[in-house]
């Protein structure tokens, strides 16, 4: 039986019974304040607590899948730790592209400054990249 449940997960852990959960398949807030959102910065990820209910309502030789980002999953893996969680196996997924990882410094300042840069030219900072399987041009991914 699958049992969903749309609420806050600290709520319902507290309301399972003991080892009634075989499996917990979990994506956390990644806690790294994703642009600038809240819900990105709740703590929960990295709550201990969080993770002894987990493994409080988890059925004898039960597992979890749990997601975590690629610069903070190891917080969420010592949480799951020092909750008495044994790790096993891990698997990194790791994205290129498509996420915002940081701000640039220059533009922080000049924005800060109320500076504005005269634009000299647009880059193609694609063209030429490529790997074994494609490669990436000015009108997308062509296979090689």
């Amino acid at each position: 039986m699958i049992d969903l449940r749309l609420a806050d997960c600290r709520d319902v852990l507290r309301s399972l019974p003991p080892c009634s959960v075989h499996v917990v398949v979990t994506d956390p807030p990644y806690e790294i304040g994703f642009m600038g959102h809240g819900w990105d910065s709740s703590g929960i990820a990295f709550d201990r607590e969080v993770w002894t209910e987990v493994l409080r309502v988890l059925t004898p030789g039960g597992h979890v899948f749990a997601f975590g980002a690629t610069k903070t999953w190891h917080w969420l893996a010592c949480a799951m730790e020092l909750a008495g969680l044994e790790p096993r196996d891990s698997i990194a997924w790791l994205q290129g592209q498509g996420m915002a990882h940081g701000r640039n410094i220059g533009k922080a300042i000049d924005e800060e400054a109320g500076a504005v840069r005269e634009v000299v030219g647009r880059g193609k900072h694609h063209h030429g990249h490529g790997t074994a399987l494609g490669r990436m041009n000015d009108d997308g991914w062509k296979a090689q």
